[in-house]
């Protein structure tokens, strides 16, 4: 029994640095009350190094006010062909990640297509995976962004 109880602990010990393997950032684009939302919550210790590397801040920078926004010279959405700004509403810190919030004004009523670019990380990390979710019109479409695959371009199932 005791045999057993030791190899099960080492499997799922194996199974849990599996399941966590990689580096990568999670995007929620939606809509909250009338205003077109990213969300972004992305690890600490891969923000670090990003920002780090890519030399955007002062060591005594506030490292939340600073990623923001570094991820904002990251981050490309346009709509239609016109680039939405986006504007760094807050900043969490919550459980090893940062959890931005930025808004790119208002909702979109009628839109063909939603372009967006994501370099996020890329540079820094070898095999980076930056997930997006895009939920708008009562729809939900998930994307995998990697260094070979940095754009995609979101039609609703109401124009394909």
């Amino acid at each position: 029994m005791r045999f057993s109880l030791s190899i099960l602990i080492s499997l799922v010990s194996i199974l849990g640095v599996k399941a966590h393997e990689g580096h990568q950032g999670f995007y929620k684009l939606e809509i909250e009350n009338g205003t077109l939302m990213l969300t972004a919550k992305l690890e600490l210790p891969d923000l670090r190094k990003a920002v780090d590397d890519s030399e955007t801040c002062a060591k005594d920078q506030d490292l939340n006010f600073c990623a923001g926004i570094w991820l904002m010279d990251q981050i490309s959405v346009s709509i239609d062909g016109m680039v939405r700004s986006l504007t760094l509403e807050s900043s969490l810190t919550e459980e090893g990640h940062l959890i931005l919030t930025y808004s790119l004004g208002a909702e979109p009523l009628d839109f063909q297509q939603i372009d967006i670019q994501n370099t996020a990380f890329i540079s820094s990390f070898e095999h980076y995976e930056n997930v997006i979710e895009i939920e708008l019109n009562n729809e939900q479409q998930g994307y995998k962004l990697t260094e070979t695959r940095t754009s995609i371009s979101h039609r609703p199932n109401s124009t394909k």
